[in-house]
């Protein structure tokens, strides 16, 4: 970020005089900084429905209470038996595949697309064997997978995010499944908690809306549910939860603060955030820059940040309905460069804080032709699983180019 200049232009006043005007500015611009190892952090008072930020003055002099609060360090955690404790495999940047609800299907029809990871949908209610199975189909292709877990419409109860401890204990990094075998560097590192649940299309109610806070609220305490039981005996710490951090389109720390307003230390026990910043530069980067200074204001500055899809829609030219702020008449070539250019600025831009981006999707939901709908285009391959040209080439190289 950006700080303003600090006005060197000037001498000031002479030896042995004060100037008053200028002292009062000074004083007016004075910020409280906090020693080392502590961080500014708003008050709440309450508990439950009643929990809320201190607030003192009153109209435009009205503010939050801020304390220096102490930062929290992460507690080493110990793998339960039966799981053996494993270190960190991802060294550097990682492109990888937004897949439909059947990976492995989808990895046979299109064999020439190996990513390094593939996140793709399964139900918060699937069984063992259900998750078990997407695992072990791709690790057959070399690829490590990362669960999306779905509940639209909804917040999933305490006992479906205590389940996903089961998923991590087999499947994880160190896991009973991956005992004995050679290629465990391919286990579970991440599971996504819900897609989108930050936006307006599943609840009817987006930013701004009585819901959305409490929404945002109740997402946190069964991320902590679910964090608490994959670290427990029945779990595997290995394996770290991903939560939507990203503004949902609202311009406005709301999603955010509701969280941390529900769990404080929420940036202690989550494994990275997750954001959706389809768009040009103008758009990815406002969402991902208020992300990082969202986060950073309730004391992260560390957890990863995974961009969990990612895409351009094109049918070779032929204009569609919408583009995310991308021309809607995007040629295979033109999406292509706009592709490498969008990948290479925000790999540049948050360095080694962005370790994943998933480009959606990997094959066109529609038929070339067949409407006008962008969500049809997102394919790295067409519908019936032929190349989209230029794009398609464009895809294989990033996938090549980054894989960690």
């Amino acid at each position: 970020m950006l700080l303003p200049s600090s006005g060197l232009g000037s001498k000031g006043p002479a030896r042995g005089t004060v100037d008053v005007t200028h002292a009062k500015k000074k004083k007016k611009k004075k910020k409280r900084h906090c020693k080392k190892g502590y961080v500014l952090k708003r008050v709440i008072r309450g508990k439950g429905k009643h929990r809320h930020y201190v607030m003192r003055g009153k109209g435009k002099h009205r503010h939050y209470v801020r304390r220096c609060r102490k930062v929290k360090k992460k507690k080493a955690l110990v793998p339960p038996p039966g799981v053996n404790p494993v270190g960190p495999t991802q060294t550097g940047f990682i492109v990888g595949m937004a897949s439909g609800p059947a990976p492995a299907w989808e990895a046979q029809v299109m064999p020439s697309l190996r990513p390094r990871v593939v996140r793709f949908s399964i139900s918060i209610d699937a069984s063992l064997s259900d998750i078990g199975g997407a695992v072990s189909g791709m690790a057959k292709y070399g690829t490590e997978v990362i669960p999306v877990v779905m509940f639209n419409g909804r917040i999933p109860t305490t006992a479906e995010a205590q389940n996903l401890a089961s998923w991590a204990h087999a499947y994880g990094p160190g896991g009973t499944y991956w005992q004995g075998r050679s290629n465990g560097y391919l286990a579970m590192r991440y599971i996504e908690f819900g897609n989108e649940t930050n936006q307006e299309w599943q609840y009817g109610c987006g930013a701004g809306c009585a819901g959305f806070v409490p929404r945002a609220q109740q997402y946190a305490l069964r991320a902590r549910d679910a964090i608490n039981a994959i670290n427990g005996p029945g779990g595997n710490p290995n394996t770290k939860l991903l939560l939507a951090a990203d503004d949902g389109g609202c311009g406005c720390s709301d999603w955010i603060d509701g969280m941390f307003s529900a769990v404080p230390n929420l940036n202690t026990l989550v494994g990275g955030w997750t954001s959706h910043p389809y768009g040009p530069p103008s758009v990815y980067r406002e969402m991902l820059d208020r992300l990082v200074s969202d986060t950073a204001r309730h004391g992260d500055t560390s957890d990863p940040i995974i961009v969990t899809e990612y895409g351009i829609s094109t049918d070779n030219g032929r204009c569609l309905s919408d583009n995310y702020g991308w021309p809607k008449c995007l040629t295979y070539a033109q999406a292509a460069t706009d592709m490498h250019n969008a990948i290479a600025d925000m790999h540049s831009r948050y360095g080694r804080r962005l370790a994943m981006l998933m480009i959606f999707a990997q094959r066109d939901n529609a038929a070339s032709g067949a409407e006008s709908d962008r969500e049809g285009y997102f394919g790295a391959f067409q519908n019936n699983f032929q190349p989209k040209g230029a794009f398609t080439t464009e895809v294989l190289n990033e996938l090549a180019a980054y894989r960690g």
